[in-house]
């Protein structure tokens, strides 16, 4: 009995340290994500409040501006994929021939 009850003990640290260490990923994630929309905006209100004077600059903050977006969306497509392989039954092939 008292083996069982330090099983069921080690089992759920073991949940909550996995828990913990998905919660530190997403946290670190979202700071990014975070980041990059407020460079991003910083980018879009520089270049509509008259922030560039020559071509260069303009074409310059353009990059960086579809960097940013390109990034953000990459960000969400990995997060999706992830999603997608976490739940289990979900996900249905359409295309697979039916087994005979």
């Amino acid at each position: 009995m008292f083996k069982k009850l330090i099983e069921k003990i080690w089992q759920q640290n073991k949940t909550k340290e996995k828990e913990k260490e998905i919660m530190d990923e997403m946290t670190f994630v979202e700071k990014i994500r975070k980041i990059i929309k407020m460079r991003h905006d910083d980018m879009v209100s520089a270049m509509a409040s008259g922030g560039v004077d020559n071509m260069e600059k303009y074409n310059y903050m353009l990059g960086q501006i579809r960097t940013y977006q390109y990034l953000s969306q990459e960000i969400s497509s990995l997060l999706n994929k992830k999603e997608q392989y976490e739940q289990d039954g979900t996900v249905i092939d359409i295309n697979s021939k039916p087994k005979n």
